[in-house]
């Protein structure tokens, strides 16, 4: 599955030309996959939309949502005494 490419700055570039300098303007770009893409790739792999759609329906409710909602980070927040997490994105861009 291919990646998308983004602009995301322009930039000016100087390049020396025997003692003249001359600036043209340059793209930064990124690329990403849309996660739409990877889960219709995903849940179109045989049976795999009826075993994610069972598997819900047998956790009735308790699914976790996040990995914060796991008893093992809960323990973990409470041996460190730890008032406030942040856990932030990143992003990597060429």
């Amino acid at each position: 599955m291919p990646p998308e490419s983004f602009f995301f700055d322009q930039v000016l570039t100087y390049k020396n030309n025997n003692g003249s300098y001359t600036a043209s303007p340059s793209l930064k770009t990124g690329q990403h996959v849309p996660l739409s893409r990877i889960l219709t790739k995903l849940f179109n792999l045989e049976g795999m939309l009826e075993k994610a759609a069972s598997y819900m329906n047998d956790k009735n409710g308790t699914l976790l949502s996040d990995f914060k909602d796991g008893s093992l980070w809960e323990k973990k927040l409470r041996n460190l005494r730890l008032v406030k997490i942040r856990v932030s994105n990143l992003y990597l861009f060429q």
